[in-house]
């Protein structure tokens, strides 16, 4: 036999890793094999050795972390949520036991800043008689053919997430420059009438897409609901 033939061929780290990549099904044909292999008991800075048990507990601990965090996110919110919206019901329930126009606007400006935590609140009406029944003089006459305001009027959503700042200006006057987040309530009187209720807020996270404003659209109803009622009486 020629002697090449006799010698053994010493195979290379290389060799193993080009024919595990191969047969990839090997390690799981011969499972057997995985007890003789001794993986390090603890950490090693060598990028040639790795404690399996360690990755698998830091990547255990990295998942456990993300989902306490999520868990905290979660509660945080509800409890916020929860808050809110038992704000809201309150604010509906304070609204609905008016007597007249001018004690629900003052209801609507005095509450609102209270249980809704908000820092600016303005009333704009087209209706006369509204405004008229307001004996501190704080409901906003505003033009409804201006397009801004026509904008809002058109919006078939009863809330208006606003965010455009000359609308701001004419919704909240002076105090526009201050606010970073608002909404507009928007009440449909008549095909011709119309009430909106304008909060604003210096948090920018305060009203946004994300939030659901189921609760809000029911104190829009209220809201509504009153002043009809009121309207038709006075005439």
């Amino acid at each position: 036999m020629d002697k090449k033939e006799n010698q053994i061929k010493q195979i290379s780290e290389e060799d193993v890793i080009k024919y595990l990549k191969k047969n990839k099904n090997f390690l799981i044909n011969n499972s057997d094999l995985l007890n003789l292999l001794e993986f390090p008991s603890k950490w090693k800075s060598s990028k040639n050795v790795i404690d399996f048990n360690y990755q698998q507990s830091k990547k255990l601990q990295k998942q456990n972390n993300l989902l306490k965090s999520i868990i905290k996110e979660i509660l945080k919110t509800e409890k916020e949520n929860f808050v809110s919206q038992n704000n809201i019901l309150k604010m509906s329930l304070q609204i609905a036991n008016t007597q007249n126009l001018n004690e629900l606007i003052k209801t609507i400006r005095k509450n609102s800043k209270i249980l809704l935590g908000v820092e600016f609140i303005n009333i704009i009406s087209n209706n006369k008689h509204f405004i008229e029944s307001d004996e501190n003089k704080m409901v906003i006459y505003q033009d409804p053919h201006n397009t801004k305001i026509q904008k809002i009027f058109k919006n078939e959503d009863p809330i208006y997430l606003n965010k455009d700042d000359s609308l701001n200006f004419i919704l909240y006057r002076q105090s526009s420059k201050f606010i970073k987040s608002n909404i507009v309530l928007k009440l449909i009187i008549s095909k011709k009438y119309f009430v909106f209720i304008c909060f604003g807020s210096k948090n920018k996270n305060k009203f946004t897409k994300k939030q659901g404003y189921e609760l809000i659209n029911f104190l829009v109803k209220v809201c509504e609901g009153k002043i009809k009622n009121f309207l038709k009486n006075q005439k």
